[in-house]
């Protein structure tokens, strides 16, 4: 089995976040945003970015346009040229801060905001996992 890096999950450098957050500038175009998880298979070429909101957190409405509009385009149209399997940028809501795949799965939801259809922790892997 491979030897794996140990989980920093928790371990965050709030100040360089804060600090990069209070470089935006609405006024003249200029936001900044972080994105929770890019997965991507080295060997198969297959590539997914995810969003996740924990805490029934959801994903701004500027966000979710810039994601659809403009991140998704872009990478469609870059993955299709150099032969790699875009997945897309998808989102995983979490209807608590410590939401747990192994132990509350019918907390879980994919592609929508806490309000939709809950996912299991077997759904959640089949669609990252490839």
């Amino acid at each position: 089995m491979t030897q794996r890096k140990p989980d920093r999950t928790n371990v965050r450098n709030t100040k360089l976040s804060n600090w990069v957050r209070e470089l935006a500038d609405p006024r003249s175009g200029w936001t900044a945003t972080d994105l929770d998880f890019v997965f991507w298979n080295f060997k198969t070429k297959k590539l997914m970015l995810m969003e996740a909101k924990t805490g029934k957190g959801v994903l701004s409405d500027y966000w979710r346009r810039f994601l659809k509009d403009v991140m998704n385009p872009a990478l469609e149209q870059f993955c299709a040229k150099n032969d790699i399997d875009y997945k897309g940028c998808h989102l995983l809501s979490l209807d608590k801060k410590d939401s747990d795949p192994t132990t509350s799965p019918g907390l879980w939801h994919y592609d929508c905001d806490v309000h939709g259809e809950p996912i299991t922790e077997r759904e959640i892997k089949e669609k990252i996992v490839f």
